[in-house]
């Protein structure tokens, strides 16, 4: 009976040696859990934080190509007004050419007609004191 006694006591001692080796192990994978479910959650946030700065990134390249877009047609929109500008310079100057030339001939006419106006009033003058002179 102390044998079987004795049996039971170590019986028990080595369940509860092991046991507690099991509530240690379970412990200690718990800690392990715990360890692994943080760094789930930090990989989870940083890829929500990879996947955010690659949509910022999309939407900074869009708005980049359009600014580009943009720069390319007020480019286009200057040089055009650029050469219209040129074009109506070279037309201005063509015109105020013209209008000199118009008026140095007017100028001339009217001087021609002028000398020849005085010298008509000379004419009539003389044809006046003659028809005087004769009278």
């Amino acid at each position: 009976v102390l044998e079987e006694k004795a049996s039971q006591r170590r019986a028990h001692s080595q369940r509860d040696q092991i046991l507690s080796k099991l509530a240690s192990q379970i412990e200690s994978y718990k800690e392990e859990l715990a360890r692994v479910k943080q760094a789930a959650a930090a990989a989870e946030a940083a890829r929500r934080r990879t996947s955010a700065g690659r949509e910022e990134l999309d939407s900074l390249r869009q708005a980049l190509e359009a600014r580009r877009h943009d720069e390319t047609e007020l480019e286009q929109s200057l040089k055009s007004i650029a050469a219209d500008t040129e074009r109506a310079k070279h037309s201005h100057k063509e015109r105020m050419e013209q209008l000199e030339a118009r008026r140095q001939q007017a100028l001339l006419q009217h001087q021609e007609l002028q000398a020849k106006r005085s010298e008509e009033q000379q004419q009539l003058h003389q044809l006046q004191s003659q028809r005087l002179e004769l009278e």
